[in-house]
Formats: C-alpha cells, structure tokens, sequence
C-alpha cells in the first residue's frame, strides 16, 4: 500500500530524495516530502533536464541557471548564454575548485569556473557535436558524461577538454548515470547502454 498517492498534472521528470521526490512538471519543480506536502522549488517554465548533485538541484529556467537545495533553498544563480540546456558542476584534479559545465542546444559545451560575483570566462569549450545536448553527469573527478539528442554518450575531461571515449544507440538520451566503474544511459526508446569507465581511462594518455 503507498505511503500517499496524488494525482500530478504534466509530469516530465522524477527525481528521489531522501526526504520525498522531487518533480519537474509543467509548473516548475515541485518537493513532495514523504508526508504528501506539496512545495515548489523553482515556479514557471523549465524547459530542460533538473540535474541532481549531491543535495542541490540545478535547474534552467531561460537565461538563468538556479541552485536550489533539495529543501528549496536558493543557494545562488548565474546567468547563462542563450541555448543553454543542461549543467551539472565538476571539480578539476589540478585545484579541486567548483566548475558549471554548461551543455547547449547546438550541442557545444562549455566550462566556466565559479566566482563569487557569477562565472567566470570559459575555460574550454568543444564544438564537435551538432545534435543539441540532453544530459551531463559529473563524477567529481573531473570526468563528465554527456548524453545527446542523436543517441551519442561520450565520456569528456574536463581537465584536458578531451573525449576519452563515446558510443551511440537509438533515440535521444534522457537518463544518464556516472557510477564508480561505469557510465549507465537510456533513451527515450528504451534502449539502454553502458560505458566502461576504466576502458575509457586507460585510453588517456
């Protein structure tokens, strides 16, 4: 029998947490605690993929990017260039300092470090995919996952700018998940893939 049940109008996304779930609707993103509660995050339109790190969601609402805590905390917002459609914040090996990696609809990335007054300038940037972005995932370490609308998931450096590895498969990628030895996908078809991160690795060189 469920803990409660209620009936959410537009639903695009679903993320778990450990106090509830937390779901991107057609209104914004929207907290329901385990008591059935309901409490909005972010209100108005998001029209981009709300990634989870840690105890922070990202989340795009136009030009701007929010970090909201999982219990609705604004914890500060940047403003970004237009296109923008998925981000997810990355540490580099050489100073362990907090950086957006910001995925875009012409399927370009880019780096920018963060600063106390916002962003800073980019630091790299890759043009060497047309199809838009749908997901990134960072592990912490510098490495990031990028899914795209083409079925394409690649495995970036963020220290280097350098594609350690990708493949592709049917549909557009709107689930991705960077674990210790793989990197999970699945498309809005169905169809799964999975990346091995020490493959990947041990091609750097």
């Amino acid at each position: 029998r469920p803990v409660w049940q209620r009936a959410v109008k537009g639903v695009r996304q679903v993320l778990t947490v450990a106090n509830g779930c937390i779901v991107r609707t057609s209104e914004g993103v929207v907290l329901y605690p385990i008591n059935g509660s309901k409490q909005f995050l972010v209100t108005g339109s998001v029209t981009s993929q709300v990634t989870l790190m840690g105890d922070e969601l990202l989340v795009i609402s136009g030009q701007v990017l929010k970090r909201v805590s999982v219990l609705g905390e604004l914890r500060g917002q940047f403003a970004l260039q237009p296109g923008a459609v998925a981000a997810a914040t990355t540490s580099l090996q050489d100073d362990g300092a907090e950086h957006l990696l910001i995925g875009y609809q012409d399927g370009s990335l880019e780096l920018y470090p963060i600063e106390e007054q916002g962003l800073g300038g980019a630091l790299l940037t890759d043009h060497s995919s047309f199809s838009p972005v749908t997901r990134i995932v960072s592990d912490g370490r510098g490495y990031a996952g990028i899914g795209y609308a083409n079925g394409a998931v690649g495995l970036w450096d963020t220290n280097t700018g350098r594609w350690l590895g990708s493949q592709t498969v049917h549909g557009s990628i709107e689930h991705l998940v960077i674990g210790r030895t793989h990197l999970y996908g699945a498309t809005d078809l169905g169809q799964g893939i999975r990346c091995s991160l020490k493959d990947s690795l041990d091609r750097k060189v």
